[in-house]
């Protein structure tokens, strides 16, 4: 009898997901093609026209930001749907419950709003999804978890405004869940110490509250941990010291209190740590790269952090550590130790420092002999470290020539820091690059360009906050003075198409134009912006007429005819080759990556889903 009730439910079930697969937003059915124009006739503003050419009359599968698999000639389905980055208004419609097969859905980067509508979670197949960057708000419906095919969530930089939902925890295929920068609230779920598979879970810039369930030690998969900025409590359960996959523990900005746990950070693994602005005590772990900033942390230097060859960067600012300062850290090169009770003579440590502060403790002696300057990367503070180290600055300029923000300090870097940083080169800075520094405006930017006029190189790539107008001012200004600008960076910025030829002509001409090739597994960093000669990196695409990056492809066959922007071709995430349905050899990693077949060939595969690794996951585990 309970066989014959249980196989009445799951019939019934599979009915209730017919009705609702046969009948969303009114409609019964709808074609793909159908969908598709749906989902375009639900956005209100597309500013880069990236659906303009989805229309009755062409074939869907041949649409950009559309891509189909074909089993056979007459059995194509959309597979994927990228409109990632169009900054497109409007919302994501219901139709998009008509796309049965889709395994991946990219959103991001937009200004879609409202809630999201229920037949998303109809789409059992689907494995990426990222919705992130938009203003999507509401609740998350509890039908999340019919999702088990899902191996990447991202939620990340909306306005949902709920508790985190506990059925999260029934899509155990799931290897990303990022639900940062939202207004999630309540207690984390114990139940998520069910997904075995998790490598990444960032759960920062909420309003969670309660203990750190010690569940989450189970994720033993896990290299990337990430609660930083909301309000937990409570100590740091000692099964933390179970993830010896972990490689980023960020904790920072919460009320959490107590000791350590004892064993953390001894698998050799653990690269980054920030548990700063909490209230723990106890003793230091030995890690490779440490921020414990402004904690209650005491006692002395343990000895053994001399013992760590690859340590780089350490931040103990605003704890209570005393004693000597160990010249055995002196290959590091980023060094905060500001704010403590530190005491005795200045070690020599400056060989490979790029940032020092030692300000505000109680060191004495004489000064270390100094280069003849520091190559300043982001922040050089040494003033106030001791009474001879003050005197000795005081009527001593040190040359900054180069000030470069990236990584962790771009969110942080405001005008009035920026234009205090500034002010230290005495109007001889050649080197400004801001990457991705989205609070600095066209005033902050204009006030430190007119200061400093022999600047060589202005790098401001997806600083979203300034205005083609204000870049303009910059490099006007910078070009009619000492003429010094050779190279400007731009990309990410908005409305370009109206401004490029006058940023042109202020800037020197360039070379014969060197290819470029698209290749997702650069790092985006000063250094790799740097590799390109060109005097500006955007240029109109002779496909869209879009100011864009623009990539050549790594196919030769292809000569310039596929030469354009990612919103005109897909390409590999390895070669940079286009890539077309018709090709018929659009692989995946198991990140999702599209690669071209002999990328595929070349990488580590999984054993188990045989994908293969990208380049970054490609020194795990595959048995």
């Amino acid at each position: 009898m309970n066989n014959a009730m249980q196989f009445l439910m799951m019939i019934l079930i599979f009915l209730f997901l017919q009705h609702h697969f046969n009948f969303i937003n009114g409609r019964i059915s709808l074609s793909e093609h159908e969908a598709l124009l749906g989902i375009k006739s639900a956005i209100t503003h597309d500013p880069y026209n990236c659906l303009s050419s989805w229309n009755s009359t062409t074939h869907h599968c041949t649409w950009p930001r559309v891509i189909c698999f074909s089993e056979s000639a007459s059995n194509r389905h959309v597979i994927s749907l990228d409109i990632t980055s169009c900054f497109l208004n409007g919302t994501l419609s219901p139709d998009i419950g008509f796309l049965k097969n889709l395994r991946n859905l990219s959103v991001a980067n937009n200004n879609l709003s409202g809630p999201l509508p229920s037949s998303l979670f109809l789409l059992s197949g689907l494995q990426h999804l990222d919705l992130s960057t938009n203003e999507f708000n509401g609740s998350l419906s509890s039908s999340l978890s019919s999702l088990k095919a899902l191996q990447y969530l991202d939620l990340s930089g909306n306005k949902f405004n709920c508790p985190l939902p506990l059925d999260v925890a029934e899509m155990v295929q799931l290897r990303c869940l990022s639900l940062g920068f939202n207004n999630f609230s309540g207690e984390i779920p114990p139940e998520i110490g069910k997904l075995q598979f998790l490598e990444e879970l960032v759960l920062e810039w909420n309003a969670l509250s309660g203990a750190l369930p010690s569940e989450l030690g189970y994720l033993t998969s896990l290299n990337l941990l990430c609660l930083s900025m909301n309000q937990l409590s409570g100590e740091i359960p000692e099964s933390f010291s179970q993830l010896n996959n972990l490689t980023d523990l960020y904790l920072a900005d919460n009320n959490l209190s107590g000791s350590m746990p004892r064993n953390l950070g001894t698998n050799g693994k653990l690269e980054y740590l920030d548990l700063s602005q909490n209230k723990l005590t106890g003793n230091l772990p030995g890690v490779e790269l440490i921020d414990l900033s402004n904690n209650e942390l005491s006692g002395a230097l343990p000895p053994t952090i001399g013992n760590f060859s690859s340590l780089q960067e350490l931040f103990l600012q605003g704890n209570r550590f005393s004693g000597s300062i160990h010249p055995q850290i002196g290959n590091l090169q980023y060094l905060d130790l500001s704010s403590n009770n530190f005491s005795g003579k200045i070690p020599n440590l400056l060989p490979n420092l790029v940032f020092l502060n030692l300000s505000r403790n109680q060191l004495s002696g004489d000064i270390p002999e100094f280069p003849a300057y520091l190559p300043l990367y982001e922040l050089l503070s040494m003033n106030q470290a001791c009474k001879p180290f003050r005197d000795a600055i005081t009527n001593d300029v040190l040359i900054w020539l180069d000030i470069i923000v990236e990584r962790r300090l771009s969110l942080c870097l405001t005008d009035e820091s920026l234009i205090k940083i500034a002010s230290k080169a005495n109007g001889r800075l050649q080197n400004l690059a801001l990457l991705s520094c989205v609070r600095i405006t066209d005033g902050g930017l204009m006030r430190v360009v007119n200061e400093n006029p022999h600047i060589s190189k202005l790098y401001v790539p997806r600083c979203t906050s300034l205005t083609p107008e204000g870049v303009i001012r910059a490099v006007t200004t910078l070009t009619e003075g000492s003429n010094c600008l050779t190279s400007v960076k731009i990309n990410g910025i908005y409305n370009l198409n109206q401004h490029l030829q006058a940023l042109e002509s202020n800037l020197p001409k360039g070379q014969d134009r060197e290819p470029r090739f698209y290749h997702k597994y650069d790092n985006y960093s000063f250094r790799s912006l740097d590799k390109d000669t060109r005097p500006i990196d955007v240029e109109m695409c002779p496909k869209c007429q879009m100011v864009r990056l623009v990539f050549d492809c790594g196919r030769k066959s292809c000569g310039d005819r596929c030469r354009g922007c990612l919103h005109c071709f897909s390409r590999c995430a390895g070669c940079g080759r286009c890539i077309t349905d018709a090709d018929d050899e659009l692989e995946k990693t198991i990140c999702l990556d599209y690669l071209c077949l002999d990328c595929w060939l070349s990488l580590l595969k999984c054993n188990h889903c045989t994908r293969p690794f990208c380049p970054r996951h490609a020194d795990e585990e595959t048995s």
